[in-house]
C-alpha cells in the first residue's frame, strides 16, 4: 500500500517518474491516469472527467510499479499494448492498473493479449525487466 504514491512509478521520457510528483490536469488528485503508447483518449463521461485526473506525461512503456517500504521488492503490471494505467490512493482501495488495449472487437471475434502483474525481488529495473519478458 502507498497512500500518497511517494513508492509508486511508471516510466515517461525514459526516466522513472513517481505518480507523486506527476504534472496532471484537475482537482482531484485521488483518482489519477496516464495513457501509454501514445494512444487516443478513452471516450469519457462526465461522471469520469470529475473523478478522474490524467498525468501530463504519458507512459512509455504501460508498466506502473510500487515499491516495498523496505525497498526489497517491486510489484509491478505490465499488458502488451496497454492504453493507460490508473491507480488511485483512496483508502479503501489503493490499487493500480494497467489497462490493455484491444482495438475494435467485431462481434463474434476474440483478441488474445498477454499481461502481468509480479512481485519482484530487486529493484525498479529488475521488476521492469522481467514484466518485458513476458509481455
Amino acid at each position: 500500500m502507498d497512500p500518497d504514491w511517494k513508492r509508486t512509478y511508471y516510466r515517461t521520457g525514459g526516466k522513472y517518474q513517481k505518480y507523486s510528483e506527476a504534472s496532471h490536469a484537475g482537482e482531484l488528485p485521488t483518482y489519477q491516469m496516464s495513457l501509454a503508447n501514445g494512444l487516443p483518449q478513452i471516450q469519457r463521461s462526465e461522471r469520469h472527467i470529475r473523478k478522474w485526473e490524467f498525468t501530463q506525461q504519458p507512459s512509455d512503456d504501460g508498466a506502473m510499479g510500487v515499491v516495498s517500504r523496505d525497498s526489497g521488492t517491486v510489484l509491478v503490471t505490465r499488458w502488451r499494448n496497454a492504453h493507460h494505467l490508473q491507480s488511485n490512493r483512496r483508502r479503501t482501495f489503493h490499487c493500480i492498473h494497467s489497462n490493455p488495449f484491444l482495438g475494435t472487437i467485431e462481434p463474434g471475434a476474440s483478441v488474445t493479449t498477454k499481461g502481468c502483474v509480479l512481485l519482484v525481488p530487486g529493484t525498479l529495473d529488475d521488476a521492469w525487466r522481467e514484466a518485458g519478458k513476458i509481455v
